[in-house]
């Protein structure tokens, strides 16, 4: 899931994996959980998600879109196809590309037609 699209929660802990090191080597404790805002939750943060990046031909891909209060997304498609939608928030949807195929051209188009027939376009 590209992470910069919904909000989330996180929380981290660590292990010294050093053979260096002499003392006890244990796991530390869980962090406290923080949630990580998503581009949904500030007013300008639509668009599609993760941008500009290269994926290795045979990749799974998740794919995420995030509009408008008050619009939705009719649908998204990745090339040629549309794919089912993922909701995740009342600002964004995911579709997920299991085994990626090479493009005729140096990138692949996701189109995501809105409630308005609004079109937003990004390629990976």
């Amino acid at each position: 899931m590209p992470l910069e699209c919904t909000s989330h929660y996180v929380k981290i802990r660590c292990y010294v994996n050093v053979t260096q090191f002499v003392g006890h080597k244990d796991w530390s404790d869980w962090s406290p959980v923080e949630e990580v805002p998503g581009r949904d939750t500030e007013p300008n943060g639509n668009g599609v998600f993760p941008q500009d990046i290269l994926v290795a031909v045979g990749s799974d891909v998740t794919i995420c879109h995030v509009h408008d209060k008050g619009q939705w997304i009719q649908w998204i498609a990745y090339g040629p196809e549309i794919y089912p939608m993922i909701h995740l928030s009342s600002r964004s949807s995911a579709i997920r590309v299991l085994n990626a195929s090479t493009s005729d051209t140096s990138r692949t188009n996701v189109v995501c037609i809105l409630s308005e027939d609004e079109i937003e376009l990004s390629c990976l």
